[in-house]
């Protein structure tokens, strides 16, 4: 802890390697709490890019004399910064769509389940086949390797999970959710569902 402070105290005092010793020992921490949130229409990487203004934020305005650590202070300076993110997207998850767009296909079912309005069987069951239509042409248009990283994706696998079956490098799994949002974004668009 006292190697920790007279980081603190060198960076404050601007010491550039101080600050980036510090940065380095804080990024497991904010990469921890970015995986307790999800930015709709963003990326884990959008939120440890946030995390990391905010633990920049903590190591300016840290006061030793106010009784927290430093650690806990990052903590919190992190969490709150990664939670007016996900705050702001939210806001704005109801504007028209954007460009990106979940390839889950049980998205298409929890779009509506916020209305008021109660929908009948009848309408739920069209609706679900709808969405099973739609991963279905989807899923038609793909290559092998598309629908093996899609299937882990629906499973709910990280992308090293789904790297590892693969056999494909993180990068080349998270380059082809890319490609997936926009082939099913294209599919909606044009409305064309069929099974090619």
């Amino acid at each position: 802890m006292e190697d920790e402070k007279l980081l603190w105290e060198r960076s404050r005092s601007g010491d550039e390697e101080c600050t980036e010793e510090l940065i380095r020992r804080y990024s497991r921490l904010v990469r921890m709490c970015a995986r307790s949130y999800f930015l709709s229409g963003g990326e884990t990487e959008d939120l440890i890019q946030e995390g990391m203004f905010g633990l920049l934020t903590a190591f300016r305005t840290y006061e030793p004399d106010r009784g927290a650590s430093l650690s806990t202070y990052a903590e919190r300076c992190v969490r709150n910064r990664m939670m007016d993110a996900v705050k702001a997207a939210n806001r704005r998850k109801n504007e028209t769509l954007n460009t990106s767009l979940s390839i889950d296909g049980e998205s298409f079912l929890s779009e509506t389940a916020h209305l008021p309005v109660q929908k009948g069987p009848e309408e739920l069951l069209i609706e679900e086949e709808s969405a099973e239509r739609i991963l279905r042409g989807l899923r038609s248009r793909l290559t092998p390797l598309e629908d093996a990283t899609l299937i882990g994706y629906l499973q709910g696998s990280s992308y090293a999970e789904i790297a590892d079956r693969v056999g494909r490098p993180v990068k080349s799994v998270d380059n082809t959710v890319r490609r997936l949002r926009q082939k099913l974004l294209k599919m909606i668009q044009n409305g064309d569902y069929s099974e090619s």
